[in-house]
């Protein structure tokens, strides 16, 4: 099978590996990474991790999708789901422009930058990792907090100061959260979450947001 005819056959994939590649071409380890890397040179492919790899030509015809990057951040990270600002901003709750794709595991916090952009991943403690749906996107399991769970991942996960987080303060303002349009349900939620994190901290928030933009 020539060049050209091994690269159109991953084509239709949204994603494929160093050794599915090596299969394929019936090629050596050292070959296969050779070859891979002169795609990858010539814009062929993008190298999504060590080992794993997506054709230019499927990234260009899915990249403006809506499922195209929690797809490419459940590759990256299988047991992971997006969650803070990347669903808070998907939500329409962040009013400021946001870059990386955030997402939450519960095994380490560590950032993976590749040609499609920087993939953040925040750990949480396995009790707290919950709260998504499940999607498949050409195959690929793909998770996605609910607008609840990402607005308490965002807040559980970030440092905020004591005095932010007293009722005389406006921290959905202060955050720049467009938090009066949220849902009931979303909010009892919220609240949920809260509850089950039995932390300081969030309850804190949880009184804030109740005295200031959630008052019925």
């Amino acid at each position: 099978m020539d060049r050209e005819t091994l690269l159109k056959a991953f084509h239709p994939l949204p994603y494929f590996s160093l050794d599915s590649y090596m299969q394929l071409a019936d090629e050596k380890r050292t070959s296969a990474t050779v070859q891979l890397s002169r795609w990858e040179r010539s814009g062929h492919i993008v190298r999504l991790k060590r080992g794993v790899y997506m054709t230019a030509d499927f990234r260009n015809r899915h990249v403006s999708e809506p499922g195209f990057l929690p797809m490419v951040s459940a590759v990256i990270q299988p047991q992971s789901y997006t969650s803070t600002t990347f669903e808070l901003q998907a939500h329409g709750i962040l009013t400021e422009i946001t870059y990386p794709v955030t997402a939450v595991c519960f095994k380490r916090t560590y950032e993976v930058a590749n040609s499609l952009g920087d993939f953040l991943y925040q750990k949480i403690k396995p009790e707290l990792y919950k709260g998504f749906d499940t999607f498949e996107y050409f195959g690929v399991p793909t998770h996605r907090a609910t607008l609840a769970k990402a607005l308490f991942d965002t807040l559980y996960l970030r440092p905020i100061p004591r005095e932010s987080r007293t009722r005389s303060s406006d921290l959905a303002e202060e955050l720049r959260l467009n938090l009066a349009e949220v849902s009931d349900q979303d909010r009892e939620q919220f609240a949920d979450y809260v509850e089950q994190s039995d932390s300081e901290k969030m309850r804190d928030i949880l009184d804030n947001f109740r005295a200031n933009v959630w008052r019925h």
